[in-house]
């Protein structure tokens, strides 16, 4: 698993490296049947990405790359599930909350979960049921080894001091069902902050412990939720499905969507 780890480490730092150097040019938009938009960043990084983790000969699936059809991926045991560019439509905005996700998937669990920030040069990963942030990434992953980049990050949760209830909510998924949802925890927390974001970045912060829950009301995939299931899980905190809170998201479906969930972070004592 330590060389799984390290390799999820530095692919997702290399594709981050792909991403900000398109970020930085005017770059093109293109929009998939879905309607949701695509970029060089997106391609490009997906391709970096399978590069990288190509010598472990996993299966690879990502949002750019899903040749699989279900009945030879249902036979999966192991496999990478990657969103290479998490949150192009911030990308797209250029506000830098966008993150690499790169997941590794045993059984229709996620086991290990890499969220890279590229912009803010933070990495976020789980490793033997232990959640970590490693600020300043860049230069530390290229140059440890899974060691001494556990003992430079800080282990997740963080202690936190808040007097507010925080719930988190998509900059750029805006749905009634989750305005309603927020409205019914405002009123049985009077004392609670809404804080908009982009990606990933939503349940890395419910790692942290700076934020208690994340509705998620909106068409998601499985590849936009995995890394951080798994960073989430091993900081203590859960997804819980609407429909059945006793259900959490599965992956490697027939059909590659989420359904609505709620995140909720190890601190949280709403839900």
């Amino acid at each position: 698993m330590n060389d799984l780890l390290l390799y999820a480490l530095r692919a997702a730092i290399e594709a981050g490296k792909t991403i900000i150097d398109i970020y930085q040019t005017d770059f093109e938009v293109a929009f998939k049947n879905d309607s949701s938009p695509v970029t060089k960043a997106d391609i490009q990084a997906s391709i970096l990405i399978k590069k990288q983790l190509s010598k472990f000969q996993l299966p690879f699936l990502s949002e750019e790359d899903n040749t699989y059809s279900y009945e030879k991926r249902s036979k999966f045991e192991f496999f990478w599930l990657v969103d290479p560019l998490d949150g192009t439509k911030e990308f797209v905005k250029r506000n830098d909350e966008f993150t690499v996700n790169i997941a590794l998937i045993e059984q229709n669990k996620p086991v290990l979960g890499v969220v890279y920030a590229p912009m803010f040069d933070c990495m976020y990963f789980n490793f033997d049921k232990h959640a970590f942030r490693l600020q300043k990434a860049r230069n530390i992953i290229q140059n440890q080894t899974v060691e001494e980049i556990m003992q430079s990050s800080e282990k997740l949760p963080l202690a936190q001091k808040r007097d507010r209830f925080v719930v988190l909510a998509s900059r750029s998924h805006k749905t009634v069902e989750a305005e309603q949802f927020i409205q019914s925890v405002v009123e049985r927390q009077p004392n609670t902050e809404i804080c908009q974001l982009g990606s990933s970045l939503k349940m890395c912060l419910l790692a942290e412990c700076s934020a208690d829950i994340y509705p998620c009301f909106s068409r998601t995939s499985e590849w936009d939720t995995a890394a951080a299931h798994a960073i989430l899980n091993a900081s203590g905190g859960k997804i819980r499905c609407v429909e059945n809170r006793n259900e959490t998201l599965r992956y490697n479906k027939k059909l590659l969507t989420n359904p609505f969930f709620i995140a909720e972070s190890a601190c949280a004592n709403f839900l």
